[in-house]
Parts: C-alpha cells; sequence; structure tokens
C-alpha cells in the first residue's frame, strides 16, 4: 500500500462493506457484520475447490452436548456462540474495527469460487447476508489444516475443519478463530524465528490472542479503537482525558511495551500513517506544572511476511518497531493556539517538555507522525499541583512559627 517499511506491504483492507459501503483509504475504521451460515450450505474448498457443505451448527451442538430444548433457541443462545463473538470482539478492542452479528443467513453459497475464469463470491448484502460468513467441513482429516479465511478482496469468509478434534478447548479454538479472522481482515502469516505472534503458520497454544505484531499491523489497516465513531482527528472530537489533579503521572497506550499480550489488554495507541493525527484533550482545575513526554514504543524483533499467493518469501530481517515514525506532540490551548511543539528528535526518540507551567483550562494534545508506517507510542503526562501565593504565605508563617518554637 506504498508504506515506507517493508513490513506494511502487501497489507490490504477491507473497501467496501456492508455499513460503510465503499471505503478509500488505509487506517480508516470499519464496520463488519458477520453470520454463521445454516447447517447444508454449500461450501467450497480451497484445495481444488472441492464443494462441501457447512455442518458447522450441528457438530458444535454435538461437541459443547447443547440440548434439544436449547437447539430451538437462536443460534446466538448457545453455549458455544461465546466464542466466536469473544474473538470478533477481542479484535474491536485492539483495532479501528467494529463489528455486528446478524442472525439471518440466506444460505447462499459461501467462500469463493472460479466460474469462466473470474473469482466469485456472494458479498455482504443487508437484509440477506453478512459480510464474514463462517461456515464447517470435513476438509482434511485431523492435525492438518484446522481452518482458512479468504482474504478481505475476495470475501473474508472462514471455513473451519470439522475434522479436528479439540474444539472442546475453548482456548484452543479461540485462538484458532482468532487467527483467521486475522486472514480475513488482510493479515497474512508472519514468519518469525525470534517472537511468538499469533499470525504465525502454526498454531502457538501459549499465547491467547493478538499480540504486538499482530496488533501493529491491524491497527495501520484500520487504526487504533479511538479512530472509531467520528474518531479523534480534530479539537471538537478529541478523546477526552478528564481532569488531571496534580502530583499524579498519567500514561497512556502503555500494553504495546509488553512482550507478552494478554486477553484483556487493550491501552493501545498508535499512528497509521503520516496523515494520521491523533488529538486528546485535558482539564485544569488550577495552576499546574506538567511534564510532557511522547515516547514512539517498540520491541525488535526479526520478521517477514508469507505471501498470500504462489511468490518467493522474503528472508526474515530486523524489525526495529520502535522506529518506524518519527513522531511530534503539540500542545493547543482552548482558543487554539499553540502553546509548544515537541518535534526535536528523530525515529525511535522521545519528545520531552519539563514542568511547563499552565493555568486552569481546557489544553488539546496533538499526536503525529512523519512517516507512511503504523507506530505505537506511549503519552505521559506527569503534573504538579502549584499552591495559590496565599497558601505559600500561610505555609511561611508555619514553618517560621515552628523555628522560633525550636529556638525557644
Amino acid at each position: 500500500m506504498g508504506a515506507d517499511h517493508i513490513a506494511f506491504d502487501g497489507l490490504a483492507p477491507w473497501t467496501k462493506t456492508m455499513t460503510d459501503g465503499n471505503v478509500s483509504t488505509i487506517g480508516t475504521p470499519i464496520t463488519l457484520t458477520w453470520s454463521i451460515v445454516p447447517d447444508n450450505t454449500t461450501t467450497d474448498v480451497d484445495q481444488g475447490n472441492l464443494s462441501y457443505s457447512s455442518q458447522l451448527i450441528s457438530t458444535l451442538d454435538d461437541v459443547y452436548k447443547v440440548s434439544y430444548v436449547d437447539k430451538l433457541k437462536p443460534i446466538s443462545e448457545r453455549s458455544w456462540f461465546s466464542l466466536f463473538s469473544n474473538a470478533f470482539d477481542r479484535w474491536g478492542q485492539v483495532s479501528g474495527l467494529s463489528f455486528e452479528y446478524l442472525n439471518y443467513d440466506d444460505g447462499a453459497r459461501h467462500g469463493g469460487w472460479e466460474s469462466g475464469g473470474q473469482f466469485k463470491t456472494n458479498d455482504g448484502k443487508l437484509g440477506v447476508r453478512a459480510d464474514m460468513r463462517i461456515a464447517g467441513a470435513r476438509i482434511d482429516g485431523p492435525y492438518n489444516t484446522l481452518a482458512y479465511n479468504y482474504y478481505p478482496e475476495y470475501g473474508g469468509d472462514m471455513l473451519i475443519d470439522l475434522d479436528d478434534t479439540d474444539w472442546e478447548d475453548d482456548a484452543y479454538f479461540e485462538n484458532v478463530i482468532i487467527h483467521e479472522m486475522g486472514h480475513g481482515f488482510g493479515l497474512p502469516h508472519l514468519l518469525s524465528e525470534s517472537s511468538n505472534m499469533l499470525m504465525e503458520p502454526y498454531l502457538d497454544t501459549s499465547i491467547h490472542g493478538p499480540q504486538f505484531d499482530d496488533i501493529l499491523m491491524m491497527q495501520r489497516l484500520y487504526g487504533d479503537r479511538y479512530e472509531k465513531g467520528l474518531g479523534n482527528e480534530t479539537m471538537a472530537n478529541a478523546t477526552d482525558l478528564g481532569t488531571l489533579t496534580g502530583d499524579t503521572t498519567y500514561k497512556y497506550g502503555s500494553d504495546a511495551r509488553k512482550s507478552e499480550i494478554e486477553f484483556g489488554d487493550i491501552d493501545f495507541l498508535s499512528i497509521d500513517d503520516d496523515s494520521d493525527v491523533d488529538v486528546f484533550k485535558f482539564t485544569l482545575d488550577e495552576m499546574t506544572k506538567i511534564t510532557f513526554k511522547l515516547s514512539a514504543v517498540g520491541m525488535t524483533y526479526d520478521r517477514s511476511a508469507q505471501p498470500k499467493f504462489d511468490g518467493d518469501v522474503v528472508a526474515e530481517y530486523e524489525f526495529d518497531a520502535k522506529k518506524l515514525s518519527d513522531l511530534a506532540l503539540e500542545i493547543i490551548d482552548e482558543e487554539g493556539d499553540r502553546v509548544a511543539l515537541l518535534d526535536r528528535y528523530g525515529l525511535g526518540g522521545i519528545e520531552r517538555l519539563y514542568n511547563k507551567r499552565l493555568a486552569e483550562g481546557d489544553y488539546f494534545l496533538r499526536v503525529m507522525g512523519a512517516n507512511d508506517n503504523a507506530q505505537f507510542y506511549e503519552l505521559s503526562l506527569q503534573t504538579v499541583f502549584i499552591p495559590e501565593p496565599s497558601t505559600l504565605v500561610a505555609m511561611g508563617g508555619l514553618m517560621l512559627l515552628a523555628r522560633r518554637r525550636r529556638g525557644a
């Protein structure tokens, strides 16, 4: 997509969804609808385009021992449904993706197929079927293909291999689903000998859910979670950090510093390219000294990406995720006037402003990146309350009184 760094080459987001219509630029948040196809829906396996019919619902009902009475209820009320909804929710927590489950599906052919030399797929259509559709069939026996997912440009549908027998292990099942969803959102396989990431070709049960590289690439495609809705690129739509009190250190974006991301971690901030801007608002009720710090955040590891289709694999290279974009921080008052611009250091640098005195009022922070890459960052605000002059006089009197007592 024209990125400055090879790591982001070849990433392709959804360019059209049922909810958003046409989506023109990378880093744009979108809403995807999803559904589980009815049993007996025809689905295509990519190895030779063999046709099968989905038996996902009945198989999971058997695995999770769904009672006859519960089988009469909507799919969203089955005990196993949360494995899928949790997986979608997790990706939504760490990116600009939003999801809506649709309880209907017309049973049209699932997946993709070639016809007359052209690739065909049944795209999402309001009132008919979802953007991403999930099916299950017996593909190639146990312990080979676990599942696969078409990329966005090929419809984004997922097919799960029902020959595998570990679906009763919730964490295992969730990892498989979340991994395959990654492909459906536009992520290729990651190749790395020095890290443990979700999007590597082989299932790693030592981790749970998206890891550092997975989240970075997803935020390149769709932005961070603050981009949803109206986003936070203007003062009018700034992310509100609330009222800051004295003698406190506030940090935002710190989860990107972790070597292993836990399932509930959501504190990630990023600039997805050189056109992205993040704006934050904070309020002071009194005169305060603030030390501002903007840090590029990232780990160093070896990486490459498996080609989506036939092609040569690029040899693994050292990837320093801390040096992807030259960040800058602008401080603005409530009148829109610049208070300070922090833009002294280059890639991987830390922009700082020590003990800036600010009167009470509203202020805005604008974070920018100079390079066409995604960059995690951490924003730190350390506050110190400045006493009123009358308070200082009173304190001075108390100190003087104490000295007189000791001298008596």
